[in-house]
């Protein structure tokens, strides 16, 4: 089994070669040198990941096959026999989002709080908290219909509902919106998680090109209301032709 971490893969050998590092350092009292030597930014997740694997034989180098630490890409749902992404909800994203309805109100988190908390999550699962993408997919929600539930969860779980909303967003930064609130900057995280997908951000790419053929299409229907066509369409206008509709 492949031992994923931040920049996308550990080998065998070196995974294997922290087992033993860990191991040796075990036997030692904790000011020997063999534990300062351990980089704090690998000894706590080792820790965290190593103990409990002692409680189900996983105790030998030769049993590092079995380990799996937190990877950061989500479960992507795909249309059958396609690499498409599902946009619909899964059955588990439905259930949270009924749930919401009836939920007690919410206390926006401050994002050092979100990240904090993200931190705490990513030891947790094993994985490096100095890991800007681990960390972000870890990040919670903080508004909507899934708020409380990690980025990761979402993009697994209802990527239409993340593309609505990231295309919206996008707009609304386009539009000159700098606001700095704990909402917007959930958001703004939220946004930066998802372009580490290019898949996602297609799909975002492609939202913004139907909304904006709406756009134009509604568009077209009104009438001109002004000079000499004004009782035409603007469709209509501009696909006549000969002097008549001539400015």
């Amino acid at each position: 089994m492949r031992v994923l971490t931040c920049s996308g893969g550990l080998s065998m050998m070196a995974a294997a070669g922290l087992m033993r590092r860990y191991q040796l350092a075990r036997e030692r009292p904790l000011g020997s040198p063999v534990w300062t030597g351990l980089l704090p930014a690998i000894v706590s997740p080792l820790l965290r990941l190593l103990d409990p694997m002692r409680g189900h034989g996983l105790t030998s180098a030769g049993d590092t096959e079995k380990l799996q630490i937190m990877d950061h890409r989500p479960l992507f749902r795909v249309q059958p026999s396609s690499t498409e992404l599902t946009l619909r909800p899964s059955p588990e994203a439905l259930t949270v989002a009924q749930a919401y309805h009836g939920s007690e109100a919410w206390k926006v988190k401050v994002p050092q709080k979100v990240k904090e908390e993200a931190q705490a999550r990513t030891l947790q699962g094993g994985g490096d908290p100095h890991c800007s993408q681990l960390l972000l997919s870890q990040y919670e929600i903080q508004f909507g219909q899934y708020r409380g539930q990690t980025f990761k969860w979402l993009l697994s779980h209802d990527v239409g509902y993340a593309v609505s909303l990231l295309a919206s967003h996008q707009k609304e930064r386009e539009s000159g919106d700098t606001s700095s609130s704990p909402l917007m900057a959930n958001k703004d995280a939220l946004t930066s998680y998802s372009k580490l997908f290019p898949e996602v951000m297609s799909a975002v790419e492609g939202r913004r090109a139907t909304e904006g053929s709406k756009s134009v299409r509604s568009q077209d229907k009104k009438l001109v209301e002004f000079g000499p066509h004004g009782a035409m369409t603007y469709a209509s206008m501009y696909e006549a032709t000969g002097k008549e509709v001539e400015t």
